[in-house]
């Protein structure tokens, strides 16, 4: 289905129970992401919750209609929760879409009851250790010199985008099942000029370090203990800086656990959006 948001068409799905409280997902990856994979991993949690998927302005199915701000996505969000009758969401973003949830949640902290955030980062300070841990994998097709312009936002076209993600794709998972990786390649939508302006504009001014004390709801910070893109260190930094937040390791995950260890992850978001789980620190 698609819905008009600020003047874009946006696709969008909802999933499971009609009468429950409502959960927006919020995917990575502007420009190669969408809300597929996030369908996969949580319909499960439709038994109890409204589930709300879409994919970003730029992403996926949706209109490749700038301007792509942070500032632009997240009042798309605010607008989809406004069109849907939503006054309260609970919110679940993983990597770049990590970062939307933080932004909204600084802006918009009103209309949220929790967030979970899923390997992502409060700034841009990780890139150099991801870079390393990139380059010492010493896959085919990883340099630094693609690295460079992948992580600046440099990329030149839409079938040099698929490369470089084709050449990284082996990174983000502990267990690399080939078969099911070129399927998620050939399936994926490619839009080189959101990334470029993901990465080359709004990441140079990325950092909500010191505004996240500001966000006072509960808040799930997750993270794979092997995530190469978005490292635990990163997730560590949010969660000291939250108070009412909780910080889980998985340890047998890269940068997917809520795909790599989905039974685990499931269960953990269902006993915290239940208010089971307390504030601190533990592994899965």
């Amino acid at each position: 289905m698609y819905i008009t948001v600020n003047g874009c068409k946006i696709y969008y799905e909802i999933h499971g129970n009609e009468n429950g409280e409502t959960i927006f997902f919020i995917h990575g990856g502007p420009g190669m992401g969408d809300c597929r994979s996030d369908i996969q991993a949580f319909s499960p949690l439709g038994d109890e919750y409204r589930l709300v998927f879409f994919d970003m302005r730029g992403s996926g199915r949706s209109e490749t209609k700038p301007p792509f701000t942070h500032e632009q996505w997240v009042s798309d969000i605010d607008e989809i929760r406004k069109q849907l009758g939503a006054d309260k969401i609970n919110m679940i973003g993983g990597s770049y879409g990590g970062f939307l949830t933080l932004e909204y949640a600084i802006r918009h902290q009103e209309h949220l009851s929790r967030i979970v955030l899923r390997d992502t980062a409060p700034s841009q300070n990780y890139d150099d250790l991801s870079m390393k841990k990139a380059l010492e994998s010493r896959l085919p097709g990883i340099n630094e010199e693609m690295l460079n312009r992948l992580f600046s936002g440099q990329v030149r076209s839409n079938e040099e985008f698929k490369e470089m993600y084709k050449a990284i794709q082996p990174l983000y998972t502990v267990e690399w099942d080939e078969e099911k990786a070129k399927e998620r390649l050939q399936s994926m939508h490619f839009h080189y000029e959101t990334h470029n302006y993901a990465f080359s504009v709004n990441k140079k001014s990325y950092d909500v370090t010191g505004k996240l004390h500001t966000i006072k709801i509960p808040v799930l910070v997750t993270v794979g203990r092997h995530d190469w893109i978005t490292p635990p260190v990163a997730s560590e930094d949010i969660a000291k800086e939250i108070e009412n937040s909780t910080l889980v390791i998985f340890e047998n995950s890269g940068h997917s656990p809520h795909i790599e260890q989905n039974e685990a992850y499931l269960e953990l978001v269902r006993d915290f959006l239940k208010d089971k789980i307390k504030p601190g620190a533990f592994t899965i």
